[in-house]
């Protein structure tokens, strides 16, 4: 009988104070300035609780949400829980959670994160593939990542240093299967991928090896078969198939890339071969689409170069996720569909951070009141009850004096400590701890009051006056 009323004991107080750990979680966002993510639809991806949101790049936003901080008593001495990094998809899931502090960018199922002075790699679960062995790295792109090993050159005081380092890279395993040689290098695509020697780029394969030379003053990774170049586009040879300045093309998108010619823009395919008549602004092709501008007004055509929409807009944006956001003649910012009809109206204090078309927004922006769960709320108050209860049969039982007097002062200590909300704001996080102590402590005086003759004659004249 002892051990069970221990056993409850013991386990009741623990559940107590861990649910009262969890209070203030419950009522954190009344207080604090949360975010969620909206797509330009109006529709809410996640609800409001980040204390940080950054905005989407390729397909990820960078996203942070702290613990609670909990006073613990009377020297006002806190609890900081650690803070949580992940990212946001898309579609609003959760993914890459972690203690550690991230990079700013997730791709092909691992992302960046940081310990102390080095960086490795997480999975989607939060778990380390591989291990922070490296000063520098990128995301991966095409099943590599660029890792960096640097080396610090002393010139002057204690703050001035200059940094010197060699790129590699590594594969998912976390071996390194291009070493480090390379002053600067860029991501892969389609195989190949750009390194600088002598402030001119030049091309590797996957093995490492140089399979364009280092010419060209300026570039872009390889797509849909050619890569960008102040010469113009060039082929993985390295062969040169349509000359043109470095302002008057863009790289390839969708199998369409854009091309300026005497103030006009035009259209090319894979071949390029113009597919749409010349244009005062053309953007590139995104889900099918892209917007082209004619007269100062904006609309969209498809990769073919077929108008879709009609110039109709002050400005206009690409396409994701089926989305695009305009500007209408009246100056009010909308999303529309493909076809151009209007989806819901955008609040132009959001625009600047909208982002693959979608945003932050904050609670308190919206003036949004959160409402915090009721059991959550006053369930440290009811264990507290329970473990006051069998604290209280505990004495009755137990015969030895100096076990109930031990009892009695860790009562009167966990009630003083529990009872003393040093420095927490929220007036209903101050009420629950002081009821949470003192539910510890009531069960024990109600059961001794109930124990003096007195009382017993009282209770005793109800009852019968009751009866």
């Amino acid at each position: 009988m002892k051990l069970v009323l221990v056993f409850c004991l013991l386990f009741f107080w623990y559940s107590s104070v861990t649910a009262l750990l969890r209070v203030p979680y419950a009522l954190y966002s009344a207080n604090e300035n949360l975010y969620a993510y909206k797509r330009i639809d109006g529709q809410f991806l996640t609800p409001f609780i980040y204390d940080r949101a950054d905005k989407f790049s390729k397909g990820f936003a960078h996203v942070c949400r702290s613990e609670f901080i909990l006073p613990l008593g009377p020297l006002g001495i806190s609890r900081l829980g650690p803070m949580r990094h992940g990212f946001v998809d898309s579609s609003g899931r959760f993914l890459y959670r972690t203690g550690k502090e991230l990079e700013d960018d997730a791709s092909e199922d691992l992302a960046i994160f940081s310990d102390v002075r080095k960086v490795g790699f997480i999975d989607r679960d939060g778990d380390v593939r591989i291990a922070p062995n490296f000063d520098h790295a990128r995301p991966f792109c095409d099943g590599l990542a660029a890792v960096c090993r640097c080396s610090s050159n002393h010139i002057d005081g204690p703050l001035c240093s200059e940094i010197f380092g060699k790129w590699g890279f590594v594969d998912k395993s976390g071996t390194l299967v291009i070493p480090y040689r390379f002053a600067s290098v860029a991501d892969f695509s389609e195989g190949l991928a750009a390194f600088q020697f002598e402030g001119r780029y030049g091309f590797i394969d996957k093995t490492g090896a140089v399979v364009i030379a280092a010419k060209y003053k300026k570039h872009e990774a390889f797509s849909n078969g050619y890569a960008r170049t102040d010469l113009g586009f060039i082929d993985k040879g390295g062969a040169l198939k349509f000359p043109a300045d470095w302002s008057d093309i863009t790289s390839f998108s969708e199998n369409r890339c854009t091309w300026r010619k005497d103030g006009k823009y035009y259209l090319l395919d894979e071949k390029f071969r113009t597919v749409s008549e010349g244009f005062d602004r053309l953007g590139n092709v995104h889900e099918g689409l892209c917007y082209f501008q004619k007269d100062g007004l904006f609309g969209y055509i498809d990769q073919n170069g077929r108008v879709i929409v009609t110039p109709q807009y002050l400005e206009a944006g690409q396409f994701c996720s089926g989305m695009a956001l305009v500007k209408s003649k009246s100056g009010v910012l909308q999303s529309i569909d493909k076809l151009g009809r209007v989806l819901a109206t955008v609040d132009d204090a959001k625009a600047e951070n909208i982002s693959e078309n979608i945003y932050a927004v904050s609670d308190k922006a919206l003036g949004y009141r959160h409402a915090f769960d009721l059991f959550l709320t006053i369930q440290p108050v009811l264990l507290a009850l329970l473990t006051g209860f069998c604290i209280a049969i505990f004495c009755q039982v137990v015969r030895s004096r100096a076990l109930k007097i031990c009892m009695i002062f860790f009562l009167l200590a966990q009630t003083a400590l529990l009872s003393y909300p040093s420095g927490h704001s929220h007036i209903t996080t101050q009420l629950l701890w002081w009821c949470n102590g003192v539910g510890l402590f009531l069960p024990l005086l109600v059961l001794y009051l109930f124990q003096r003759p007195e009382i017993k004659a009282r209770i005793a004249a109800i009852i019968a006056r009751l009866g």
